[in-house]
């Protein structure tokens, strides 16, 4: 598709965000790889030349990465539910914390912070306040727990839960803003790592319905039994 000196026709670059947009009706995930594309083709004459953004380029090897991975990560397809309960909690002063059926992990955003290199889509209190609004924050904390156990739940649909709306729009439709994608680019390539796919539902905290407050214990480790069964508690029988 490329030309010399790097140029590749508006009509070619179209031509292939056309079948890629047909391919994210089937394939989860691909979606959020397009923007760039879509991007680099606004404005422009259909007989002229573009030269792909770096941006583009890596999108492409992830969209690359994705369809050969396609198998595990249809939507027509989806691998077998787990039984155990796995959900998210975070705040804006503190810090964020999770559970994956009796473990648990928990951590501040002042220990986070001080971190050495911490990649761009980690919450920022420094460039803008979009990075750390708890809808963002919400999001981290489930990069986090699949950070934390996606190997555990290597070749299963993960049943999980969050309290907040956007955050499970972002990872039921795989978009939002574009302050949010990067992020949302990281959480798939773990889940595709390690064959894991999500079935996220929303935790109402106010009819009394599923209804679970994850503590933020400072440490990490295993809960005592009876806080594990409490949670499962939480939840509806059936």
């Amino acid at each position: 598709m490329e030309h010399s000196h790097g140029r590749v026709s508006v009509r070619s670059v179209e031509k292939l965000m056309g079948q890629l947009s047909f391919c994210a009706t089937l394939v989860e995930g691909i979606r959020m790889f397009l923007r760039s594309g879509f991007d680099l083709l606004r404005g422009q004459d259909r007989r002229a030349f573009v030269i792909l953004t770096p941006r583009f380029r890596m999108d492409l090897v992830s969209v690359r990465h994705l369809l050969r991975s396609a198998a595990p990560r249809t939507m027509l397809t989806r691998n077998p539910l787990t039984s155990t309960f796995g959900s998210w909690d975070a705040s804006t002063e503190w810090g964020m914390g999770g559970f994956l059926d009796g473990d648990w992990f928990s951590i501040s955003w002042e220990e986070l912070r001080a971190w050495p290199n911490n990649p761009a889509f980690f919450p920022s209190w420094d460039h803008g306040p979009e990075r750390h609004m708890i809808a963002y924050l919400e999001l981290f904390a489930g990069y986090w727990f699949l950070r934390r156990w996606a190997s555990r739940l290597s070749g299963w649909t993960a049943v999980v839960f969050t309290d907040n709306t956007n955050c499970l729009s972002w990872l039921t439709k795989w978009t939002g803003p574009g302050y949010v994608v990067p992020l949302l680019k990281a959480i798939m390539s773990l889940l595709t790592k390690h064959d894991v796919q999500l079935q996220v539902h929303y935790i109402d905290q106010l009819s009394g319905q599923r209804v679970v407050r994850l503590p933020v214990p400072r440490g990490r480790g295993r809960l005592p039994c009876g806080a594990a069964g409490m949670v499962r508690a939480a939840l509806p029988s059936g």
